[in-house]
């Protein structure tokens, strides 16, 4: 099993602006360094909490079905498609109407319907492929996680310690799943 980015996120939950407030940074001079500064606070606060801040598509990899699937990293706001490889080796799509997807929680699973049959596919790893969008922008607490990392790294460049206050921020949003 395993999970890829298919569509990076393309907004971030804090602006440069606002990094750059936080920091005191009053040129445009360092305004790349701050969106990389972003993008890898956004990441750290994503993995901590195994929940997503920004809006991305993923895509879940399985060695077969099962009659639910969780979908990790969410929150989910769609699935796109589940594929896999039938038992000569093609790619096909299983028909929405076989399954149906769970968005009611946190944690979101896909459930295969009573009256329906998970195909048979081809006896190997990562066989089954699950396509889905998540992300949603985060409340105040994890938006603020977010800006204290990204100027704690701009204005620390050489310390890569977290932050107490982060994690602490962090800490009542992390999905336990």
């Amino acid at each position: 099993m395993g999970i890829t980015v298919t569509t990076p996120a393309t907004t971030f939950p804090v602006t440069v602006l606002e990094v750059k407030e936080q920091s005191r940074i009053t040129s445009s001079s360092e305004d790349i360094w701050v969106e990389r500064a972003i993008k890898a606070a956004t990441a750290f606060c994503e993995n901590h909490t195994a929940r997503s801040f920004s809006a991305k598509s993923l895509r879940l990899t399985l060695d077969e079905f099962t009659d639910s699937i969780m979908l990790p990293r969410g929150p989910v706001t769609s699935v796109t498609q589940i594929r896999y490889l039938d038992t000569e080796g093609a790619t096909q799509i299983v028909p929405e109407t076989d399954y149906t997807v769970d968005l009611s929680n946190f944690t979101s699973w896909i459930v295969r319907d009573t009256d329906a049959t998970w195909p048979t596919i081809l006896d190997r790893v990562n066989a089954v492929w699950v396509d889905y969008d998540v992300g949603v922008s985060p409340d105040e607490e994890v938006r603020h996680a977010i800006l204290l990392l990204a100027a704690h790294w701009f204005d620390d460049r050489e310390n890569g310690e977290i932050p107490m206050g982060v994690q602490t921020l962090l800490e009542n949003h992390r999905a336990f799943a």
